[in-house]
């Protein structure tokens, strides 16, 4: 601890969400679990347990909303000004909006309390599947508005997390027609426990059945099957500290991770940063070493003289303290790679990862630089001073303030870490293949959410998908 309190002037790294993001991977995987399992049962909802069925279809339909506003971005809107139903032009036009419409509208009524249920002693089979549905969702819910919102899935991740919104909805609209017959069959007792009549709560959750959530379910997933989603997993971990390489899919993530922690050092010596920037420098000579393209060799080789070049001169800090968690994972990325011999299966591909991560690395570098020499943690010669001896000033940087030569060189090697990138081409690891540790750490939990496969033993009657709409599936996710 007194190491990490050192990097960072005394302050904390910040909350660490590693139990917030285990929580979501295992109960949202849970949720999809109970769900199937509901699904595939002879009969999901019987008047004797009606009133945990209510709570467990309640708490998932709370989570879908929740997921799906802030998957999208979207505030929470008012259900009167909701339409009935999503109109036909709406499901063509944009799915996941008519998705999210439906979702807002669906009925939710109230049966035992959460912390009730939680206390409850349900019989095996349906009443606890529809239990463990409260607590899975119940979990996954607070483990997702606890989280960060950054460190939530994005683009590819949120589709995929959108797919599983979309399959879960179509599955609660099925055993919204379950809800509706156990309703009719209630007893008096129950019905003046929830003060609703049996053919009261019957029509809510029969029109609920038709009301346009499982055709825009239907829709969202079928559009989401087009083409490879990742799978689900956990919510993405804010960098807070180094970590170690243990697979070559773990590139493009440290390389990141560098940018990440640039970000959040408060103080970073001149020297520690050119030393992250000389880092670059040596993983250049690994990816000439490593690649067999000639062009990749030749675009590594020119970006690494334009790294080399950065020199902390004419700076200075009064600071007593340096964040080196960003060098130290420049180390650990060094260390990975110079230990990879270029006979290794995965030596052309941690190459392109490295040169791709250039651009972005060399923004990060610079934005630290400016942000140092605004907070006045760096200091630079005054220049109005003529004695042998030199007083450091600080000078916040401006449009039209000379930028110290640390800055302007690394302004100089731009164009050479776009140069490098273009000639990596595309994506050596992308999303759906990085997973290799995640998957790993999957072994052993619930079968993934999408429940498509149980869906279609109780969806016969399902209405035919829509033709191919104009919009691609993932610019909805924003809309």
């Amino acid at each position: 601890m007194a190491n990490e309190s050192s990097t960072t002037g005394g302050r904390p790294l910040g909350p660490g969400p590693a139990m917030n993001a285990q929580q979501w991977s295992e109960s949202w995987h849970a949720v999809g679990h109970h769900v199937a399992r509901l699904l595939a049962a002879k009969e999901p909802g019987t008047p004797k347990h009606l009133e945990l069925t209510l709570a467990g279809h309640g708490a998932l339909i709370r989570l879908l909303r929740e997921v799906h506003r802030d998957l999208t971005a979207r505030p929470q809107r008012e259900r009167e000004r909701l339409p009935a139903a999503p109109s036909i032009e709406l499901l063509e036009r944009n799915p996941v909006r008519a998705l999210g419409d439906a979702l807002e509208r669906h009925t939710v009524s109230g049966g035992i309390a959460v912390s009730n249920v939680m206390a409850t002693r349900a019989a095996p089979g349906t009443s606890a599947a529809w239990q463990s549905l409260v607590k899975a969702a119940t979990v996954a819910g607070h483990a997702w508005r606890s989280a960060d919102p950054e460190s939530r899935p994005q683009q590819h991740q949120a589709w995929s997390v959108m797919a599983d919104v979309a399959a879960l909805s179509q599955a609660a609209a099925l055993l919204d027609l379950d809800i509706s017959h156990a309703a009719s069959r209630m007893s008096s007792a129950l019905q003046e426990r929830l003060a609703v009549s049996p053919a009261e709560l019957s029509d809510r959750y029969a029109t609920a059945a038709v009301e346009g959530l499982r055709a825009a379910g239907e829709r969202v997933l079928s559009m989401a099957q087009q083409g490879p989603l990742p799978d689900v997993g956990p919510l993405r971990q804010p960098v807070t500290r180094p970590a170690p390489l243990r697979h070559p899919a773990h590139v493009p993530d440290a390389q990141a991770a560098i940018a990440e922690l640039l970000a959040r050092a408060n103080v970073i010596s001149p020297r520690d940063f050119v030393l992250a920037v000389h880092a670059q420098a040596r993983l250049m000579q690994h990816v000439a070493r490593l690649t067999d393209d000639p062009a990749v060799a030749d675009a590594a080789k020119s970006h690494l003289d334009a790294l080399s070049r950065v020199v902390p001169r004419a700076l200075a800090t009064v600071e007593p303290r340096s964040d080196t968690r960003a060098l130290l994972q420049s180390q650990a990325v060094l260390s990975f790679v110079s230990a990879m011999p270029p006979s290794h299966k995965h030596a052309g591909e941690v190459a392109a990862a490295l040169a791709r991560s250039q651009p972005a690395l060399v923004d990060a570098l610079e934005r630290t630089a400016l942000r140092q020499l605004g907070s006045g943690s760096w200091l630079v010669p005054n220049p109005n001073e003529r004695a042998t001896s030199v007083l450091w000033v600080v000078r916040a940087p401006s449009a039209t303030a000379e930028v110290p030569d640390v800055v302007m060189r690394l302004r100089d090697t731009r164009h050479t870490a776009h140069g490098v990138e273009a000639a990596a081409g595309h994506n050596p690891f992308p999303a759906g293949e990085a997973g290799a540790a995640l998957t790993l750490a999957r072994i052993g939990q619930p079968p993934r959410a999408i429940v498509v496969s149980r869906l279609t033993q109780r969806a016969l009657d399902r209405p035919s998908s829509p033709g191919s709409v104009a919009v691609r599936a993932a610019g909805m996710l924003g809309r």
